[in-house]
Formats: C-alpha cells, sequence, structure tokens
C-alpha cells in the first residue's frame, strides 16, 4: 500500500516539474526584450525602415528617401514591458515629434515580430519581421 502511495505522489512531482517548466516556456516565448538593444534590425522585406533601440532609451531610425539615406533621431519607453509595447518618438524631419507604439513579439537573437500603432491601443492587421542582419 505504500508502493502506491510513493508512485502517486512521485508521479504527482514530475507532472508538477512538467506542467511548471511547460508554463514557464510559453511565458518567455515572445523573447528575452534586452535581445533588442544595440544593434541594427532589418525589415525582412527590405520595405519598412531600419531601427536601432539603445539600450539607454535613444532610438533611430533610417530609410532611404529618394536615393537618399535620412536618419531620425529619438527615444523609446516600455509602456508596458510585460505585453511588449514600446512607446517611440522621434522626429520625422517635419519638426513635430512623431509618436508611435511598437508591440513586439517572437523575439530572438536575430529576429523579431512587431506591430505598430499610433494611439498605443489598436495596433495594425499587419505584423513586419525585422532581422539582425539586411542580407
Amino acid at each position: 500500500m505504500k508502493t502506491k502511495s510513493s508512485i502517486k505522489t512521485l508521479l504527482l512531482i514530475l507532472l508538477t516539474i512538467t506542467l511548471g517548466s511547460c508554463s514557464k516556456d510559453s511565458n518567455t516565448a515572445n523573447g528575452d526584450v534586452s535581445l533588442l538593444y544595440n544593434r541594427w534590425w532589418y525589415d525582412k522585406n527590405d520595405v519598412a525602415p531600419d531601427l536601432f533601440f539603445n539600450a539607454t532609451g535613444a532610438f533611430q531610425q533610417h530609410q532611404i528617401i529618394n536615393q537618399s539615406s535620412v536618419f531620425y533621431n529619438g527615444t523609446w519607453t516600455w509602456e508596458n514591458q510585460e505585453q511588449k509595447i514600446m512607446k517611440v518618438t522621434h522626429d520625422s524631419g517635419t519638426g513635430t515629434p512623431t509618436t508611435l507604439w511598437f508591440q513586439f513579439s517572437g523575439i530572438q537573437e536575430a529576429q523579431f515580430k512587431v506591430k505598430q500603432s499610433t494611439d498605443g491601443v489598436t495596433f495594425s492587421n499587419t505584423t513586419l519581421v525585422y532581422r539582425y542582419t539586411n542580407e
């Protein structure tokens, strides 16, 4: 009788450990946000601007407009780090700051996915894929 009880206890412990590790994996499925910092990111389809998130909160955006290389500078802060929502404010060349929100997912060493919003609430249906390399 004691053997059956021990086996049940052992199975319960193993099940708890297994379920615990599964929930841990799902919580980190969107990745470590520190992987975003201090590197240039390039749109997989080469349509959207290149992005740079400095770990100190500085932001740069680069794109080619009429065969000219244009950089925009600004700042970023986490609006909601748990949901991976970042608020970015930058000068788009008009003298008036532009504010966008990015919602990140699938953050990996060399790639992430992002949706954009102009109000911080409603995010686009389009998901852009950015890579660490522009190749």
